[in-house]
């Protein structure tokens, strides 16, 4: 059986505009989801951050489980964005998200091994 890397996406869908911010991601660990939203707030800058994120949903998953560190801003220590979660099987709750996923599904199909692709091509 051959290896695959642990490499997976984060997908954050902005409410108004349903604009899909992708961030590679080396693993699926609270660490990793804590660094990549301290990456998007580099690239946005905290205040645009704060504006475009006000709140994030996010599932049940233990990579969201550090709610501290994901609402932590990286560059001022202040807080970020506010988390909610959802309901334990309830994606309906994050419909824009769903949607979103299903259309990155027609590029990268499930099993895609995220370790050959490149953040240019997400």
């Amino acid at each position: 059986k051959k290896k695959s890397s642990k490499k997976t996406l984060l997908v954050l869908t902005e409410r108004k505009s349903r604009l899909p911010i992708m961030e590679l991601m080396p693993d699926r660990t609270a660490d990793s989801v804590v660094a990549a939203l301290d990456r998007i707030e580099r690239r946005f800058g905290s205040r645009l951050f704060r504006l475009i994120f006000r709140t994030i949903t996010v599932d049940n998953g233990g990579e969201f489980a550090d709610v501290e560190r994901l609402e932590r801003s990286a560059l001022t220590m202040g807080k970020r964005t506010k988390v909610y979660y959802c309901h334990p099987y309830s994606s309906y709750e994050r419909g824009s998200n769903e949607n979103e996923n299903k259309m990155i599904r027609r590029h990268f199909p499930k099993g895609t091994d995220f370790g050959k692709v490149t953040a240019a091509e997400v």
